[in-house]
């Protein structure tokens, strides 16, 4: 009988949405199939209406069952060999069918019943209906007969095939799971930002493979949503599974009596309903691996914590998921590296709409609350936690209020927020914490290799101590710099204020009022560490003559001038707002007295100081690592002390030096940078103290005619003598076996006596060496810029490695030897290219030429060409362009600062839908102007960044222009092009080197570089 119950009994009911309705036979399934199949969506908490009566009170339905059958998402119907016999049962298959709305799904089971006789009402079915007949009208029976042929035509069950019936509950089971949850997109209506998430957390569950177990780890920052996504996840895929069980805050519930203990048992009984369960128990282990379990451990801070339930502990198809602020944890539980996904910070637009709807109730600013919205924004930087307590604080008060609470937060950041984001630093060792302070109070946004090297000289462990605050979501790498949140560095700095309320027993001192006070009132002592002052906003003041003399734990000091800042050290009128010692009149500097110089830190490595103050006798400098010394009028530096210590001398722009004594008293030197001292006319005499000397800069010291012997240089890496006015070749480079770069620009040299023995340098630059007959064979060269050499006539280039070539205005050098020599070296250097990660382009060369290189498969006269895109290219790793044009000067060009070769990408798909990108535009150093003599041959290959993906994937089986639009230096006379592509394979990739016979091979070798491309 179908949900047989009486009217009375429904209508007495409350009214209530269910997931499925279940309409059944009730003598023929109730007490066997039926009951298990209830049982099992109830133990997936799928919501079932189920009739608990078995009497049967004539053919009305009652309008609480009408209403159950309509809002219920399923209707299934479970067919059995007596179905057709209740009037009851057809009335009610006849209202379902009838009330049937697109997107409503029936399923149909076929228990013990042939499918085809219940279409065709054949055997019980027909005999069911002839009795029918007798006793109903045939427009009744009609309907139910068409009823019943609908539904018997769906998609659905059938129990005759072979497999146990537990087998079948648990695939109806499954199959409805997963069309609740497709069917109900908006159960995460009210979360900004997760729907990308939640499919990528998704993709790496690999749900879709039944019998394999995964881990995966969501990573990030405190409050950045970590326990939010986990929870959407776990909403939407829990019903997959056997058991499913979210474990809240491990980290704190570990941290109550027997907090191991109690977690387990916790989670054990979640799973097995058993509180007698045990994990020491072979029993309980066993019933583990044989349930298919989903579980979410969130907030885990160590592996202890989880131990026991990792491994192999649940059965085959099992997933858990863990939440965790340390990537080392996830690793250290078993997740392997490509699982772990790192939850990112909301995107301007969901950060403005999560904003919005806590403090509007709506998506978008209230009228006139734009701008303060955009202020409470800055406070906030995506994080979710952030922008939830700002919009609840923020609701329903006034504009006056706004503004009075947002000034606060300038001043105060919100303890709630912080109390979160503290727990991270809590989590970390004496050492770590420290870096982090350093890091918040000073580092923010400065280079990794600069930090470490401050850190490492302080004397911590850099590497593994900036490592671990990565791994802990505490500091993030965005190319070469360190990014900490400002919300974490506003956790650093207010930790560091709250450790004294007498600013001279604070360890660190950054804002520039608190550094007034102390250091003009001899406030310091011993507490104090690090100091870091921006002169550009300090107030002009006196220094104490005992400023630093209590502070003997002085680690770290910096003052220094914001390159952006409109204040100019060199400006007299600016002196007054730099601590500096007036009267100073002695034309010899000695560290140890009263000077004008600056120490741009002590225990401090700076490879481009800013121009800073002078500092008072009563500071200890013995510990001196690095020293930066604008000398604005000083003429002759001569160190009469000794410092072991001291590693990095920087003096650059030092207008008015003239010589630097002797080096014999820092025998540990490293570098020595000299750059723009334009009156210096002797570097240094000392051969004894310089053997560790690595980098010399001498960039613009046009007095400077000539340099030392190398032979007590063996260290030397980097020698830049560009600018510098020597008339002769230095005496030998041979002993310089370490050498990696080379700058003579401008040089007057017609050779470099005994270059070709540096087998370990890598870049070499001789532009405008107008003198320079040859070079010889340099194996390992990656670089090498010869612009305006106008004497040179013989080279060799047998570069392997990314490459720069620029030979433009070389007019000498033979064009055959040119086309066997350069194009050769480049070539070779793409065919035996490795793919890594790609930021930018990987060679570029320049030389003067008419002709496109004859391996550039797609050639066109004048500036664009039209190629056609292969079909079903959506699976690729990454896309590569070769490109090359010839190109005729039209005037001066600032050669140098960046190479004229760049394209514009159309995609065309069949509609005529276009799209634009350009793919990355290449920077060199410093410019050269320069006025192509004759045509020149440009070239370069890049790859793809982010436009290349949305308009390949969109436009992927239409054509795409490159076009290389002529400008006011240069006009395209011909281009070439290769487009290849990798496939998205984890096999080891190469680059083909013979394009067009690859063609013919199609795309069947998987993860190798390929033709996408075909003549348009």
């Amino acid at each position: 009988m179908a949900s047989s119950s009486s009217s009375s009994s429904s209508s007495s009911r409350v009214y209530e949405k269910y997931d499925v309705f279940l309409s059944f036979r009730g003598e023929d399934t109730r007490e066997n199939f039926t009951s298990h199949l209830y049982a099992a969506l109830c133990s997936k908490k799928i919501k079932t209406f189920i009739d608990s009566y078995d009497l049967e009170r004539g053919d009305e339905i009652s309008q609480t069952l009408l209403n159950a059958i309509e809002e219920s998402k399923i209707v299934v119907i479970i067919f059995s060999k007596g179905y057709a016999t209740s009037r009851w049962c057809l009335e009610e298959l006849a209202k379902i069918i009838e009330g049937k709305k697109a997107g409503d799904l029936i399923v149909p089971i076929f228990y013990h019943v042939d499918p085809s006789n219940v279409k065709n009402q054949k055997r019980t079915y027909e005999e069911a209906f002839v009795r029918h007949e007798k006793i109903q009208s045939l427009e009744k029976v009609m309907r139910w007969r068409n009823a019943l042929r609908e539904a018997a035509n769906l998609s659905g069950f059938d129990s005759s095939n072979s497999r146990p019936e537990s087998t079948l509950v648990e695939e109806i089971v499954n199959y409805i799971s997963k069309n609740l949850n497709q069917m109900s997109p908006s159960d995460n209506k009210n979360l900004i930002g997760v729907k990308s998430k939640i499919e990528k957390v998704e993709s790496l569950l690999r749900l879709g493979l039944k019998d394999v177990s995964s881990s995966v780890g969501i990573w990030g920052m405190g409050g950045i949503g970590k326990t939010t996504l986990a929870h959407a996840i776990f909403n939407r895929i829990s019903s997959q599974f056997k058991k499913a069980h979210f474990q809240d805050n491990v980290r704190e519930e570990c941290k109550k009596n027997n907090g191991l203990t109690r977690l387990s048992q916790q989670v054990l009984f979640a799973i097995l309903d058993d509180k007698h369960a045990s994990l020491d128990s072979i029993f309980t282990k066993k019933r583990l691996c044989s349930m298919k379990i989903l579980i979410v451990f969130d907030d885990v801070t160590c592996f202890e914590q989880i131990e026991k339930f990792t491994g192999d502990c649940f059965g085959s198809g099992s997933c858990v998921i863990i939440t965790s602020r340390d990537k080392q944890v996830l690793k250290t539980c078993g997740v392997n590296h490509d699982n772990i996904y790192k939850v990112k910070e909301l995107s301007t637009d969901e950060a403005v709409e999560l904003f919005c709807r806590h403090a509007f109730k709506q998506n978008q600013p209230t009228a006139g609350y734009k701008e303060l919205s955009q202020w409470a924004l800055t406070f906030a930087k995506g994080i979710p936690l952030a922008l939830k307590i700002f919009g609840d604080m923020l609701f329903g008060k006034t504009y006056s209020e706004w503004k009075s609470a947002l000034k606060k937060l300038e001043r105060i950041p919100n303890p709630k927020i912080l109390d979160v984001l503290k727990i991270s630093y809590d989590g970390l060792e004496n050492e770590e914490q420290k870096i982090f302070l350093d890091i918040a109070c000073f580092f923010n946004r400065d280079d990794k290799n600069f930090v470490k090297k401050i850190l490492d000289d302080i004397g911590f462990a850099a590497d593994i101590g900036v490592s671990v605050l990565i791994d802990k979501s505490l500091i993030t790498l965005s190319g070469c710099k360190i990014i900490m949140h400002d919300l974490l560095q506003e956790i650093g700095r207010k930790i560091v204020s709250e450790e004294s309320k007498d600013l001279g027993k604070r360890s660190r001192l950054w804002h520039h009022e608190d550094i007034n006070r102390v250091l003009k009132t001899d406030m310091g002592t011993g507490e104090i560490e690090c100091i870091r002052l921006e002169m550009s906003k300090a107030k002009p003041f006196k220094l104490h003559p005992h400023a630093f003399s209590n502070m003997h734990n002085l680690r770290f000091l910096d003052f220094y001038c914001d390159i952006g800042c409109s204040c100019n050290f060199y400006n007299s009128h600016c002196k007054g707002g730099y601590i500096c010692k007036e009267g100073q009149t002695d034309n010899k500097v000695h560290p140890s007295e009263d000077l004008e110089f600056v120490l741009f830190a002590l225990r401090y490595f700076c490879w481009y100081g800013y121009p800073l103050p002078s500092l008072p006798s009563t500071f200890d400098v013995e510990n001196l690592v690095s020293l930066v010394m604008p000398c604005s009028k000083i003429k002759i530096l001569n160190f009469v002390q000794q410092y072991d210590k001291l590693k990095h001398i920087n003096l650059s722009n030092s207008k008015l030096l003239t010589r630097i004594q002797d080096l014999s008293m820092i025998p540990n030197v490293q570098s020595l940078i000299l750059e723009g001292c334009t009156s210096l006319i002797k570097v240094f005499s000392s051969k004894k103290y310089l053997k560790k000397l690595a980098i010399i800069n001498l960039r613009g010291c046009k007095s400077l005619k000539s340099f030392p012997s190398t032979s007590s240089l063996s260290s030397l890496e980097s020698l830049n003598l560009s600018g510098c006015q020597m008339t002769k070749s230095l005496d030998n480079l041979t002993p310089l076996s370490f050498l990696r770069a080379l700058y003579l620009v401008g040089k007057k040299f017609e050779s470099i006596l005994g270059i070709e023995e540096l087998s370990n340098l890598v870049v070499l630059d001789v532009r405008n060496c107008q003198r320079l007959r040859s070079l010889p064979e340099l194996p390992g060269l990656c670089r090498l810029l010869t612009t305006n050499c106008t004497s040179l006539e013989a080279l060799h280039i047998p570069l392997l490695r990314s490459a720069i070539i620029n030979l433009a205005n070389c007019p000498k050098l033979d064009r055959n030897v040119l086309k066997a020599n350069v194009e050769n070296a480049l070539k070779l250097y793409v065919e035996r290219q490795q793919p890594l990660e790609r930021t930018g382009p990987l060679n570029l060369g320049c030389f003067p030429g008419n002709e496109i290189p004859n391996w550039y498969s797609f050639q066109n006269m004048g500036s664009s060409i039209t190629l056609k895109l292969l079909p079903d290219l959506m699976n690729y790793k990454e896309i590569c362009f070769q490109l090359c044009i010839v190109v005729k000067s039209r005037q001066s060009y600032l050669f140098g600062n960046e190479f004229p070769l760049f394209c514009q990408i159309s995609f065309e798909d069949k509609h005529g839908k276009m799209m634009q990108v350009q793919p990355p535009r290449y920077a060199d150093h410093e410019p050269v102007h320069a006025f192509l003599t004759c045509d020149h041959v440009f070239m370069m290959t890049t790859y793809s960044g982010r436009g290349f993906e949305r308009g390949w994937n969109e436009q992927g089986n239409g054509s795409v222009v490159v076009d290389f639009p002529s400008n006011n230096h240069f006009e395209v006379k011909r281009c070439g092009v290769n487009v290849l592509y990798e496939k998205a394979e984890e096999e080891e990739s190469t680059l083909v080197s013979a394009p067009k016979k690859r063609r013919n091979r199609g795309r069947e070798t998987s993860g190798q570089w390929e033709f996408c491309c075909s003549i348009g």
